[in-house]
Formats: C-alpha cells, structure tokens, sequence
C-alpha cells in the first residue's frame, strides 16, 4: 500500500509540473515575444509577491506555504493567496488592544506583590494575559452526553440570563432540544443571547434561526461570510463555545452543538470530550468576555455590575481545597501578537519533568516545535494524546507528519481506538494544566477566536487521571518513521496546506 500511496504523490507532482510546463510551451508556441513578456512577467510578479509575504507579521509557517503555492502553481497560487492568504483586515496590536480594556490592573498587581518562587510562572501568565487570578470550582466531564445533560439542567433551572457562544451547529437531537429549551426561558422571562460563528450556523436552516429570534431570542452571528470563501477575512472563524448561565455558572469545553458530539452519528463513530463547568468568582472573566464580544459583533454595549474587588476579596474567604485557581487565556485574529502560542512557550520552556498535551489536530508553528524540542533535549518527557480515527483524513496525514518530526526528538505519542478523542488538554509538571476550545494546531493560533482556562489545583489531577485513562485505552506509537519515509512531493504538499487547514 505504501509504494502505491509514495507512486500517487510522484505523478501528482509530474502533474502539477507538466500543467506549467504545457502552458508555458502553448504560449511559446503562438508567440515568442509573448512567451518571452509571460517569463520576465512571472519574475517580477514572484518578486514582488514575495518581498510583500515576507514583509508580514505572521508566523514563518504561513510564509513558506504560501511561498510554496505562489511558486509551484503560479497563476492560481497567485490568486489564491491575493484572496485568500491575506491577514485579517482588523488585526490591531496585542497592547493596543489590552490598553481599550478593562484589564484588572490593580488587582493583578496586588495579586503578585506577594507571590512566592512556586507562583512565579503562574503569576507570569497572569500579567501577560492582562487577567486576575481567580478562584473556581469546577466540575469534569468525560463523556459530551453527561455534560450536557448538567447544561440543559442548568438552563432549565435559569432565573435571569443564559449567554451562549457557538462555533458549530448542526440540526438534529440535540440543537433541537437546546432551541425547545431556551424558546421556554425566553418565554419565562430569562433573557437569551447567542452569539454563533456565521460558518459553523450554516447546518441549521435560515427559517430555524429567524425562528428563534422571531420568539425572541436574540442571535447574532459572528464573521459573516462574503462571497463564499474567496475573501480572507472568511477563514478567520470564531472557535470559543461556551455558556454562562445567571452570571454564576460557566460551561465550556471542545463540544459542538451537533449530534456527532454524542455519539448520535453513526458516521462519525464514538466522540469523547472533556468538557467541564466552573461556579465562583472566575466566572467573572467569561463575562466580561462575553460583554466585549457581543459589542464587537451586536454592536451593543451590556452594562455590568460586577465589581472586581469585591469579587477577589470574597473568593479569598470563600477558598477550599476544592477549589482552583485560573488564568483565562484568549487569542483571536484581531491581535497581531499570538498571545495563546506564547502563553504555550512559556508553559513549556518552565516545565521541567513532564509535559503532556491532548489535541484531536496537532500542526505546529516554528515556535513550538523548537520549544519541544529544546524541552525533549534537555530531559523532559513529552507525551502527546492524538485520535487514531479521524473523518478528516487529510487534516489527520498532516498531523502524523508533524507528529513524525517531534517523535525522532524523543517524543511518545498514544493513539486512541475505536473512538474519536475531541479532548483540548495540556498538564505541566503535573502542577498546571489548561483546558478550553484551543487545538494544538496553527489555525486555533493564528486564525481563530479562541480561549484556554490555565489552571492550578485540585482539577489538575482529574486531567491527569483522564490522560491516564485513555492513555490504557490507546495504541503506543512504536515505530519511528524517518524523515525518509515521506517523498518530497508529500512533504511539500503537507507544507503547503499546513497552514490552512
């Protein structure tokens, strides 16, 4: 099976090369000069092409595959990335963005003017994320089905507001009895906002949407979609999902609001995901977050009473061993620094015994993958938790090539069976661990709304027991490939993608 797979990339790259041989020749053909003024045009447009990739901000990996694109398919490269590999029209710096924020200065500087040596990277985390620390507890969650049962319980049981912001939708079971649920709070007299990603709501029917909202509910989508994908602002998506009910309960987690999600699709097979819910004052972050979002997309501002020195000063009285502390983490396209890839640096480059990462995409920026390695060299194991079964097989081979790279370092990686592991999960040290909606992967990095929840406490020894557990239910990756076993023509293909997928 393998020669014909390597046979199959040989002659698609015999293709792709013969297609611009031919066009070439067919203009050389009909006229020299033309083919002459074609070649010297091709020069300068690649010039000029890569003097403006490399003159962006962003990350190395994105200007070697678009370099690749523009180079081996020229024309349709050309179009490609004048249309599609554009960076995000509202990017605006990471301190610009934090000084129009209502960031907790004063707290976090209170907060760390008495911080120990053990406190020092969690403290550090804090004053980059610009965030308080905070106290919640929270409650885990292995199987989607039992975390949103806990969340229907909870609307169910709602007095004021429920807050929701979605990535995915998808009509079936379960989007029907959260649309049944929220139509009779809103008629209870609870207050109902969603706020959904405008490619991720395009599984449900327009009449269900205008539905909703004809009842009431106010629903507002986020990026909307222009001219299909042919305009880059298109790829950049909102991939936060999560809850807050009455401003004292947080649901979040990598769950989607479609059936596959629980294991109602027999297309997609089994789904695990390891959601959770926070009660306390951490709450707090989600809301604020949730305020500054729906200005951004509703264009409305929420008043809020909350009052962070009330909320830091009770937290502190009301602390048990049950409860966490926490960093919220969020990146997004908007900010040209990427705040969540160098928050994972910094959580790596402190590690010092054992780093384990869960991810259903792994595909790395530079960054991280010599932060790996630096970490595998100097001793530390790194052991990474990837599904063995995947729909997306594509996205999945681009993956394993990344993955390949890191295990000739010295990485194990676990591949899980008969079931497809959704899980978003990392554990240093066993001392600090984060969960959220963020994949190991660039476009959660680079060209997503995402948020991670950095974690110290009795919570990160669930997450732990949860990595041992599939870790027993997983395949051990025992044979290291070498570089070799890729042709070129896969590797510059996986190259070429690894930013856009």
């Amino acid at each position: 099976m393998k020669p014909i797979n390597n046979l199959f990339w040989y002659l698609f790259s015999i293709l792709v090369v013969s297609i611009t041989v031919a066009i070439y020749a067919v203009i050389l053909w009909v006229n020299t000069y033309a083919f002459v003024f074609t070649l010297l045009a091709s020069y300068i447009i690649n010039i000029l092409t890569a003097l403006i990739i490399f003159s962006q901000k962003r990350h190395s990996s994105a200007k070697l595959s678009w370099m690749l694109f523009v180079i081996i398919v020229p024309l349709i490269g050309h179009v490609l990335y004048f249309s599609l590999g554009q960076k995000y029209p509202h990017r605006r710096d990471y301190l610009v963005v934090q000084s129009e924020m209502d960031n907790d200065t004063e707290i976090i500087d209170e907060q760390h003017s008495f911080a120990t040596k053990e406190e020092v990277t969690f403290n550090h985390l804090s004053i980059y994320n610009k965030t308080a620390i905070l106290n919640g507890e929270i409650k885990t969650y292995e199987m989607p089905n039992d975390y949103f049962n806990d969340l229907f319980l909870a609307i169910e049981e709602a007095k004021n507001e429920v807050w929701l912001v979605s990535y995915w939708v998808e009509s079936g079971h379960l989007f029907d009895e959260l649309a049944f649920l929220l139509l009779k709070k809103q008629k209870q007299g609870v207050n109902i906002r969603w706020l959904v990603d405008d490619y991720g709501r395009r599984n449900v029917k327009n009449h269900q949407w205008n539905e909703l909202k004809k009842q009431g509910i106010n629903v507002v989508f986020i990026g909307k979609l222009k001219f299909t994908f042919f305009l880059s602002s298109n790829l950049y998506r909102n991939h936060r999902k999560f809850i807050l009910i009455d401003s004292k309960i947080l649901f979040n987690g990598g769950s989607n609001i479609a059936d596959q999600y629980v294991s109602l699709n027999p297309g997609y097979g089994i789904y695990r995901d390891f959601n959770y819910r926070i009660k306390g004052s951490y709450v707090y972050n989600y809301i604020k977050l949730f305020v500054q979002m729906w200005r951004r997309w509703a264009d409305q501002d929420l008043t809020t009473n909350f009052n962070i020195k009330k909320l830091v000063v009770k937290s502190k009285l009301e602390a048990t061993e049950k409860q966490n502390n926490l960093i919220l983490s969020q990146g997004g396209p908007e900010i040209d620094d990427p705040v969540l890839e160098e928050t994972i640096v910094k959580l790596i480059s402190r590690a010092e015994t054992e780093i384990k990462i869960m991810s259903p995409y792994f595909s790395l920026p530079n960054n991280i993958i010599s932060a790996l390695k630096v970490a595998l060299l100097s001793g530390v194991k790194v052991t990474l938790y990837f599904p063995g079964f995947s729909r997306q097989k594509l996205v999945s081979n681009i993956s394993l090539f990344e993955l390949n790279v890191l295990l000739r370092y010295g990485m194990t990686a676990y591949l899980s069976n008969n079931y497809f592991n959704h899980s978003k999960a990392g554990v240093f040290d066993n001392k600090i661990a984060y969960l959220g909606t963020m994949n190991f992967d660039i476009r959660s990095f680079y060209a997503q709304y995402e948020t991670i929840d950095i974690i110290q406490g009795e919570t990160v020894t669930d997450i732990v027991k949860y990595m041992q557990k599939v870790e027993s239910e997983s395949k051990k990756l025992t044979t290291i490939n070498t570089a070799r076993s890729f042709s070129w023509p896969k590797k510059i293909f996986y190259a070429m993608l690894k930013s856009i997928v």
